[in-house]
């Protein structure tokens, strides 16, 4: 039996029947010596003993059973059974919890970046690491978590991210879409003209339904997205919660984002009573991810146009309005970013800077092919 000071941590050791029981502490020498008696004595009735040498797998089962599948939506539980299975599990196995040390987790950091992973995978990883083993400090399996003081990956520069097409580019893909007649076709030319308009993710687009389209005033209101859950043990898609709460928000739209909304639905032959506009007549569903997804990558590669993603028509709009100098509040508040301290601050209705917001990027796309555009 023992009882170490380690920095301000008490950590008791005893022996029973040849299998060793450790326990960490935080308090005064004499709160420590209690609870050291208090542990004996448990270990001794085998009360405890059974958390002190959890493994880190048994932790990983646990959290994904008491709260990953309770708490979080299906694609963060694809996230944890992912991130278990490909790294975390394969690293640290069978390793017991009280074994495991900063130290530790900053080699498997490092072993990552050795996989030449990039550094958002591999924070990601870190991060659900984390959370892993905040969940054992919670639930006192553990006293610290061993990822407190461990250094993060610094994240790349990527050249030309900003660039994401010049503006020639540009200009040929907005006349491509302009040129677009057949009647599939104008339920892409919407999207697209949503997503470079407004910045809207994919998942919002494909939840948008009549009703959360004000024609009069050009608003458009973002209040969930389509996405994979869970229902009585079955995957399915339908409405679910946006990203964030700060992903919840009306946005003034452009012209001529009203206007490819308005021609599109002129086409259509009929609306599903859900009122939902991105709907498949022919499945008689909702159209999935990859639709509007493939068919802007075709676009892209029989035109010889850099190949992006979908995704990277929310990363143009915001590059085309920082260009015209809208301030950076105004521009998260548009995008619904959740990670900017000042963008719960500025969160408020649509108003008059938010107008203005959608004229700079009316006048921007008319300069962009009258070949005028010129960044601020």
């Amino acid at each position: 039996m023992s009882m170490d000071l380690h920095g301000n941590v008490w950590r008791f050791r005893i022996m029973k029947d040849g299998i060793p029981y450790t326990k960490l502490f935080e308090g005064t020498e004499k709160k420590a010596k209690e609870a050291h008696e208090a542990f004996k004595v448990d270990v001794k009735r085998g009360n405890v003993g059974t958390n002190e040498n959890m493994k880190f797998n048994e932790l990983c089962q646990l959290v994904t059973d008491q709260y990953v599948k309770v708490n979080c939506k299906y694609s963060t539980v694809e996230f944890y059974k992912n991130t278990y299975n490909t790294h975390l599990l394969p690293f640290f196995g069978d390793k017991k919890l009280s074994s495991i040390k900063p130290l530790h987790i900053q080699q498997f950091v490092t072993h990552l970046s050795e996989l030449d992973l990039a550094p958002s995978t591999v924070s990601n990883n870190l991060s659900c690491l984390k959370k892993t083993f905040e969940m054992a400090v919670k639930w006192e399996l553990i006293i610290k978590n061993p990822c407190m003081y461990v250094d993060r990956p610094q994240k790349r520069k990527y050249q030309n991210r900003g660039q994401l097409m010049t503006v020639d580019e540009m200009k040929k893909l907005l006349e491509i879409y302009e040129n677009l007649s057949t009647k599939p076709s104008h339920m892409h030319k919407c999207a697209f003209y949503i997503a470079l308009g407004c910045g809207l993710r994919n998942s919002e687009i494909r939840a948008l339904t009549l009703d959360d389209i004000d024609f009069e005033n050009n608003i458009i209101r973002v209040n969930k997205q389509f996405g994979k859950y869970t229902e009585k043990g079955k995957v399915v898609e339908g409405y679910i919660t946006t990203k964030s709460e700060s992903s919840i928000r009306d946005i003034y739209a452009p012209d001529f984002v009203i206007a490819a909304i308005k021609n599109y639905i002129s086409t259509l032959d009929c609306i599903p009573l859900s009122k939902q506009l991105f709907w498949s007549a022919r499945t008689n569903k909702p159209v999935g991810r990859q639709c509007l997804s493939t068919f802007f990558t075709n676009i892209l590669k029989n035109n010889n146009l850099p190949v992006i993603d979908f995704h990277d028509l929310r990363h143009l709009h915001a590059t085309l309005l920082a260009s015209k100098g809208v301030n950076m509040k105004s521009l998260s508040n548009r995008m619904g970013h959740s990670k900017l301290e000042t963008t719960n601050i500025y969160m408020q209705p649509i108003n008059e800077v938010d107008k203005q917001v959608a004229k700079v990027l009316d006048n921007t796309i008319v300069d962009i092919k009258n070949n005028n555009f010129l960044s601020s």
